[in-house]
């Protein structure tokens, strides 16, 4: 049974934002303010089944795993973004049993990051702002969760996983992240590439989808009949049509 998870509303959320963008200008370690409660925290008004701290606390280590040999006073290095990128994904879909209409709300993501985890989101992004930090589509993990739920097992079978311009290109336009097939179909269009400039093809790709899609309405169609749309946009793509 999935489970819904607290959530932290704007103004609460800014208050705490506020306190770790100063702590960290005093230099203070960003542990402090790890937590698996809020005073301010509720939950989903509909009722249901609600996780607890334990589980709470289990998400918490399953991400704390993945990052155990980084310092996180020093941050991630940027060459290694992208793999710990894939791999906190992976922790997060592993250990969060979350209800999937709960995982829509900014606010559950904003309290996931700015209580549980406000140390390994800073890591990750070290300017401490409102779009990686407040719950929105451009969450520290809330957009590593969105990407494993929809490609996590393409990824992990690809012998060159997407680039972070690559993924961006998918999960940030919000007519093509909204089909979760259309998604998939691009991921696997673009790892199969043998474009000599992968990113560059991808990018070129990306724009012919959109032009090709956006007339029409997806939701009848398989992740196959989508992958042929795909791989038939890409050869027209690259034999210069």
């Amino acid at each position: 049974m999935t489970t819904l998870y607290p959530r932290l509303a704007l103004r609460a959320a800014a208050e705490r934002l506020d306190e770790l963008r100063e702590a960290r200008e005093s230099g203070e370690s960003l542990q402090q303010f790890v937590a698996f409660r809020h005073p301010q925290a509720a939950w989903a008004p509909t009722g249901g089944s609600v996780c607890s701290e334990t589980d709470l606390e289990r998400v918490r280590a399953a991400v704390l795993e993945v990052v155990s040999d980084v310092d996180l006073d020093e941050g991630i290095s940027r060459r290694r973004q992208a793999s710990l990128d894939l791999a906190i994904g992976r922790a997060l879909t592993g250990a969060m049993d979350i209800n999937p209409a709960d995982a829509g709300h900014d606010s559950v993501w904003a309290f996931l990051t700015l209580v549980v985890l406000p140390d390994v989101a800073v890591a990750r992004f070290s300017e401490i702002n409102g779009e990686r930090m407040l719950g929105g589509h451009r969450n520290v993990f809330r957009r590593l969760w969105i990407r494993d739920r929809t490609v996590g097992d393409l990824m992990q079978a690809a012998a060159n996983p997407l680039g972070e311009d690559e993924m961006v290109g998918i999960f940030e336009r919000s007519e093509l992240a909204r089909n979760r097939l259309l998604c998939r179909a691009m991921a696997r269009t673009v790892l199969e590439s043998t474009a000599p400039n992968r990113s560059e093809f991808a990018r070129a790709f990306y724009k012919r989808v959109r032009f090709h899609t956006g007339a029409y309405s997806l939701d009848l169609h398989s992740e196959d009949d989508l992958l042929q749309l795909c791989k038939g946009i890409a050869a027209g793509l690259q034999g210069g049509r």
